[in-house]
């Protein structure tokens, strides 16, 4: 039992360190970023079966070699015995001289057996005393070194000679008895005597009735039997650690192509989104490149249509007489279409100043109200040139003060109600103010300019405040226009930390939004002046 244990032990721990790789591939691997996926679950799963498999191919292979140990000794002791009891072995007594020619026979015939069974250590019968102890018979000179030779003298001399006949075997057991009784015994238990250790088989001797009158005894060597099972176990050890150690370079292998290709699919993914990007840039690239074509031709005209005006009525002014009524009139185209240049060219420069990050905002007290007052009043001039109602309100007072940069919040007003009135031919623009505290000196203010104009479409939207854009080409042919206003409008309310909005529908109007953190500079609040045209 204890063997059986040591054995298994030794099976165990041999499994355990092969299988201690697997765990420092694991971590290798995952060192190197290849872990994960199915390879090493796989292969921890299949180590296990074959280990699990391993532990009972390596126990089918000892049980397999010592039945086949045992049957050489069991099938050999009953064919020996057989021909001693041929050769008048029942003849032999404890009184039988050592030069006895019969004797001698058997002796020789023993020797025979041996000589031709190397594999068996030694044979020799036993015979029961009146006493009842066991006394050798017949035992034959044996070559226990493997020398070649019986010697005489020497460390082995004792060991090697023939048991005189009579003398009682040192080591007895019930497998003699059992032997006497009868039964055909092998004992896989080792026995010890003064010649070594060994695994014995035993079969009765008979004589010519048929009484039992001898044990022959059949001796293996206890470590040649050991040596014999531990090689075949070792030989099913090393094809399951073999096993063990294929399975696990076949899961580094499997994890280290997966982690490749997976390494290669995102390269290649990573390429194919570079590509993309490429493409969606070099497609942005052309369509800026034809929107700054479109601005500057739009530009141009912009230019120069109030650039002629100013020089021609200019040259009218120096070269015609006219009365003072005409003359004023040519004065208000001049300085109508100049205002116009100088629009035009405050935009580019703004822009110019924002994509150079060379604007710079202000942050003083300031009255949303009063803004909102002026750039309502000074928009009420062409609200009424169109004949549109153009509408102040607001759901919550405003703080009297907030901190802010008014001319820049009035520009962005400006463009937005700009725009509100130039793309509305009937009905009304309204501008709607609302502030919501946050605490006692912080809140939002929030502006919405609405009109009931010609809309926008969700395509519209999505490229509506790129620079130069507008609705579509034929948008600065009707209205005019550099295609800057709602680009800079909605940099500057970045800028002052807000943002803006817009929702519309083609045919149903816009809202633009604006939303702004406003920090109060005064507690107390000041209603709008309701305005209408």
């Amino acid at each position: 039992m204890g063997l059986l244990f040591r054995e298994n032990l030794e099976y165990i721990v041999l499994v355990v360190c092969f299988c201690a790789p697997l765990g420092i591939a694991a971590w290798w691997l995952r060192r190197r970023g290849a872990a994960g996926g199915w390879p090493m679950p796989v292969a921890c799963g299949v180590v296990l079966l074959v280990a699990i498999g391993g532990y009972f191919a390596v126990n089918r292979a000892q049980r397999q070699e010592e039945d086949r140990l045992r049957q050489l000794l069991v099938g050999f002791a009953p064919t020996f015995a057989t021909e001693l009891e041929s050769l008048g072995h029942a003849g032999i007594t404890f009184d039988t001289r050592a030069d006895d020619p019969a004797y001698l026979k058997l002796i020789e015939a023993e020797k025979r057996w041996l000589a031709v069974n190397p594999q068996v250590a030694d044979v020799y019968t036993l015979r029961k005393r009146a006493d009842g102890k066991f006394a050798f018979v017949v035992d034959s000179e044996t070559d226990y070194n493997h020398n070649g030779k019986i010697d005489s003298d020497g460390a082995d001399a004792e060991r090697e000679q023939r048991t005189p006949i009579g003398e009682v075997f040192e080591d007895e057991d019930d497998a003699l008895e059992r032997a006497w009784d009868g039964q055909t015994v092998f004992s896989a238990e080792p026995y010890s005597d003064r010649w070594g250790t060994w695994i014995s088989a035993s079969v009765p001797m008979r004589d010519a009735s048929g009484r039992i009158e001898a044990v022959c005894g059949v001796d293996y060597p206890a470590a040649e039997w050991l040596d014999h099972v531990e090689t075949a176990r070792r030989g099913v050890w090393s094809c399951v650690i073999a096993a063990i150690c294929f399975v696990e370079a076949l899961g580094v292998v499997a994890a280290l192509l997966r982690a490749h290709v997976k390494d290669l699919k995102l390269r290649v993914a990573e390429r194919e989104r570079a590509a993309a990007e490429l493409k969606r840039a070099k497609t942005a690239a052309e369509a800026a490149s034809r929107a700054k074509s479109a601005f500057l031709a739009n530009m141009s005209h912009e230019l120069r249509t109030p650039m002629t005006a100013v020089l021609g009525f200019a040259d009218l002014l120096r070269n015609t007489r006219a009365d003072d009524a005409e003359r004023s009139d040519w004065l208000d185209v001049i300085l109508r279409n100049g205002n116009h240049l100088l629009k035009v060219i405050n935009d580019i420069l703004d822009l110019s100043k924002i994509e150079a990050e060379k604007m710079t905002l202000e942050a003083i007290a300031t009255s949303p109200a009063a803004v909102l007052e002026e750039v309502a009043a000074l928009m009420q001039v062409r609200a009424a040139e169109k004949g549109l109602s153009l509408r102040l309100s607001g759901g919550e007072a405003l703080p009297a003060m907030v901190m802010l940069d008014p001319t820049r919040l009035k520009q962005v007003l400006m463009n937005l109600v700009g725009n509100a009135i130039k793309f509305t031919s009937a009905g009304t623009v309204a501008v709607d103010a609302r502030y919501q505290p946050l605490n006692p000196m912080e809140g939002k203010m929030i502006l919405a300019v609405s009109d009931s104009g010609i809309g926008m479409s969700d395509e519209v939207i999505a490229r509506l405040f790129q620079p130069f854009e507008q609705a579509d080409v034929s948008t600065t042919r009707q209205f005019g226009g550099t295609g800057l206003g709602l680009t800079i409008s909605r940099r500057l309310v970045e800028m002052m930390g807000g943002q803006i909005t817009v929702r519309s529908a083609a045919g149903k109007g816009s809202t633009f939004t604006i939303e702004l953190p406003a920090r109060v500079a005064a507690q107390h609040h000041h209603a709008l002046r309701q305005q209408a045209a």
